[in-house]
């Protein structure tokens, strides 16, 4: 966040200060947790625990110099509060990845739904979304989202092997379009996350490719991928070259 370095390992997450180029004394957090891939910080941390048998999504505040980061237990973001017929044995696949409304996140073919969290209150069933309806069918392994400056969100699954493009109007979120292939090639167990050029030449380009070793460029009318403002949104798995929300800082 541009005075402290974050981190996961182990059963907790650790606040390491960092000024003028040097690394402080790290504090722990109290809280028992096995983070899943990367963190994502907007404004708060939030992370995906997979910690035994209940794997969630967690919100924690980042509190001041030299306190370890908090949870926020008013926030939930339980496996329980959602889709799943089987329980909490679901398991994490993807980082969260946050808008400026939603923490996005999805479990393992038990589940296959899409998660979207709201930021401010957290139980998808309340202030949210699920994707596919609660009743419908597993989408299979589904990909971290990416979010384009539009604020439509692209996934990849492997129970359709497909790219879907999202609209969200008041927590319904509708499926704009799917690709599952063109003339040449059709789409094979496709999980990897998608990403979205930003280059004036091509704004708006969706990349993504699928086990069958294919890279697929798609032209949508995203304009390209949704800014990253610091504090507030964390558009994609680690959005800039130094996983950082510090904008003002130049990264090589």
């Amino acid at each position: 966040d541009g005075s402290n370095v974050y981190l996961g390992h182990d059963s907790t997450l650790t606040k390491v200060p960092f000024t003028s180029g040097a690394l402080g004394t790290p504090v722990d957090s109290l809280v028992t947790t096995r983070p899943f891939g990367n963190l994502a910080l907007a404004g708060s941390l939030y992370v995906g625990d997979f910690r035994g048998t209940a794997e969630r999504y967690r919100k924690f505040s980042i509190n001041a110099a030299g306190i370890a980061p908090t949870e926020d237990s008013s926030w939930i973001a339980n496996l329980t509060s959602g889709a799943s017929s089987s329980g909490n044995g679901a398991a994490l696949t993807a980082s969260p990845v946050v808008s400026n409304a939603y923490v996005f996140g999805s479990f393992d073919n038990t589940d296959g739904h899409l998660y979207g969290y709201s930021v401010a209150a957290g139980s998808s069933t309340q202030s949210g979304f699920i994707y596919p309806a609660s009743t419908s069918a597993s989408l299979g392994n589904i990909s971290p989202v990416a979010i384009g400056k539009d604020n439509s969100v692209y996934f990849t699954d492997d129970a359709n092997s497909e790219l879907v493009a999202l609209t969200i109007d008041n927590n319904v979120p509708t499926a704009a379009w799917k690709f599952t292939g063109n003339g040449t090639a059709s789409l094979s167990s496709v999980t990897g996350e998608p990403t979205i050029d930003a280059s004036a030449a091509n704004a708006g380009t969706i990349y993504f490719g699928d086990s069958s070793g294919n890279i697929f460029a798609l032209i949508t009318d995203s304009g390209g991928p949704l800014a990253p403002t610091a504090g507030s949104t964390w558009p994609r798995v680690g959005f800039d070259n130094c996983n950082s929300g510090n904008t003002s800082v130049s990264c090589q």
